[in-house]
């Protein structure tokens, strides 16, 4: 028999660069899913490896990064501010603040994908900086 009492529990995975991360709660933060983790390791060699600088450099702006720079995102505050730059930059035809946005950081940047707008069979992303301006054009993933 239920008596109303609520448990919260914190699931923790490990990623590929061997760092712990949280499996995100909030409204803001998608989970580390599926789709959380396709995207994660999409995004991790491309970041991180010599061979993909021009891409890098070009499309996304940002330096070659260490594995240890490249980290799904699950703070709720990171979350939603990344998610209001998003619909500001990309301007999709519904809120990424009802649905919540992947977010990767990437060094000092962060990867901001959403998955429930596509372009045809991409999901669509940007890249902001620090302070959550753009720092890419769209990017399909």
């Amino acid at each position: 028999m239920c008596t109303g009492t609520r448990f919260s529990f914190l699931v923790i995975l490990a990623t590929p660069a061997g760092a712990t991360i949280a499996r995100a709660q909030g409204p803001y933060c998608k989970p580390l899913d599926n789709t959380g983790n396709h995207i994660l390791y999409t995004v991790q060699p491309q970041a991180t490896s010599p061979s993909d600088s021009a891409y890098r450099a070009k499309v996304w702006h940002i330096p070659l990064l260490a594995p240890s720079d490249v980290a799904f995102v699950t703070d709720e505050n990171v979350c939603q501010q990344a998610a209001t730059a998003y619909d500001r930059e990309v301007s999709p035809e519904t809120s990424t603040l009802t649905r919540g946005v992947y977010v990767i950081r990437l060094g000092t940047s962060y990867l901001v994908v959403d998955s429930e707008y596509p372009a045809g069979e991409w999901m669509r992303g940007i890249v902001l900086d620090s302070s959550f301006a753009k720092q890419s054009g769209i990017v399909g993933l």
